[in-house]
């Protein structure tokens, strides 16, 4: 499944994204919930796996194949989504109309992976190439090229599927991955692992936080009791994931059976460490929309970090759960 660019237009009538959990027990809601996910199931969603557990009818949803999970919450088939401030701020003025209501990751997993013999070890030696990205997800990427003095006008970014395979063929010199994901994978493939280099966002000063909860205006209006629940299941489930891996991961498997195991523990581990812990779990920061908006500027991109709604307020007692 290609990932599709979360700034793309909403395609009005398409399907909705795949349902793939179902109600637990240990009830705290009865209308069924959806939270629409930045990818498939996975230990990257361990704790809103945990979530499941404990809000009888939430469901995750695998995303979909035309629409990002903002989109998806835009146009109602979801009430829930997993969306970074970055991408919230992308969106512009729809931003508005959705709150940022928990952020988990405050650390980007996003790396840029070359090879030493094709572009050499530093950014800055790029006169030009061939970049194989995550379109409207590839921010860091960008930025960290722009900071290292490379003319963006002078690179062919090209977008990419899931997998790795042009880049080891040398069709593309650099790709986009993530550290809990792609990267793994592709260390695995190469030929000699001692080529690659790695590019870290947070090396460059362009690190940006990643998977936050957004919910519609419209729904802390109708049922916020709701999404006190959910957030405050969402809290509760991350915590359990940092601090017992194994049964966020059995929870993980029990929405997705074909998973592995020991690659899932594997992601989780990776997922735990762009969670800061000297910060609340949960709570929303307008710092790290500020930090998105100078990314973005690094780029020659103008957006104003404070077109995002951020909505502790009620949510208070949900994230000191």
């Amino acid at each position: 499944m290609n990932r599709i660019s979360y700034i793309t237009l909403l395609l009005i009538g398409q399907p909705g994204p795949p349902h793939v959990s179902s109600p637990r027990s240990g009830a705290v809601a009865r209308e069924t919930m959806r939270i629409g996910l930045m990818w498939k199931v996975q230990a990257q969603f361990a704790g809103y796996a945990l979530a499941v557990e404990e809000v009888a009818g939430l469901e995750l949803c695998a995303r979909s194949p035309t629409a990002s999970p903002l989109e998806d919450l835009l146009a109602g088939r979801v009430e829930f989504a997993t969306v970074s401030p970055a991408q919230l701020l992308g969106a512009g003025r729809r931003a508005r109309e959705v709150a940022f209501i928990a952020l988990f990751m405050t650390r980007s997993p996003v790396v840029l992976v070359g090879s030493k013999s094709r572009k050499g070890e530093r950014l800055s030696d790029l006169t030009s190439a061939r970049v194989g990205v995550w379109p409207g997800e590839d921010l860091e990427v960008r930025a960290m090229l722009a900071t290292a003095g490379v003319s963006l006008e002078q690179v062919d970014f090209v977008p990419v599927e899931e997998g790795f395979d042009e880049f080891i063929a040398g069709e593309l010199d650099l790709l986009q991955a993530t550290t809990y994901n792609e990267l793994p994978a592709l260390s695995s493939r190469v030929p000699d692992q001692s080529d690659l280099v790695v590019h870290r966002p947070a090396s460059s000063g362009v690190d940006v936080a990643k998977d936050g909860l957004v919910a519609s205006i419209k729904l802390f209006g109708e049922r916020p009791h709701l999404v006190d629940a959910v957030v405050g299941a969402a809290v509760r489930g991350w915590r359990r994931a940092i601090e017992d891996g194994e049964a966020a991961v059995d929870a993980v498997c029990r929405l997705e059976s074909s998973l592995s195991v020991s690659e899932q523990q594997q992601q989780l581990a990776e997922i735990v460490k762009l969670i800061d812990p000297s910060r609340s779990l949960g709570r929303p920061d307008r710092a790290e929309f500020e930090r998105a908006a100078r990314v973005f500027a690094a780029i020659g991109q103008e957006v104003d970090a404070n077109e995002a709604v951020i909505e502790p307020g009620p949510r208070e007692r949900a994230l000191d759960a």
